[in-house]
């Protein structure tokens, strides 16, 4: 049986899930090519999705994040947010924030 707060939290509609890539679904990798996702993770996201909105947030691109999970329907934050999808697949809108970050020269 799930704690009290658990159960609470649980309940609430819309549900929602952020899980983050490098550390949480795959293992940390050497470098990030050889990164993978733990086996079953895909089966267990396309479940999730069913109910719950699932947003995977990584600090990879946002199309490298998408193609390593390789799941349609689930919501895409890459670079550590400053870039967004709702529903990578055919429906895909990819919103880059633009201004968010602002470089001066070191003096």
């Amino acid at each position: 049986m799930l704690p009290p707060k658990i159960q609470t939290v649980i309940t609430k509609r819309p549900l929602g899930l952020i899980l983050d890539i490098d550390g949480t679904l795959s293992p940390i990798a050497p470098t990030p090519e050889k990164a993978r996702l733990y086996p079953g993770v895909v089966s267990l996201l396309r479940k999730a999705r069913e109910h719950a909105h699932i947003a995977i947030m990584t600090g990879r691109s946002i199309d490298d994040g998408a193609r390593m999970v390789n799941v349609d329907n689930l919501t895409y934050i890459g670079t550590h947010g400053l870039e967004q999808s709702s529903h990578h697949g055919s429906d895909t809108r990819i919103r880059r924030q633009a201004g968010f970050c602002q470089c001066r020269p070191v003096r």
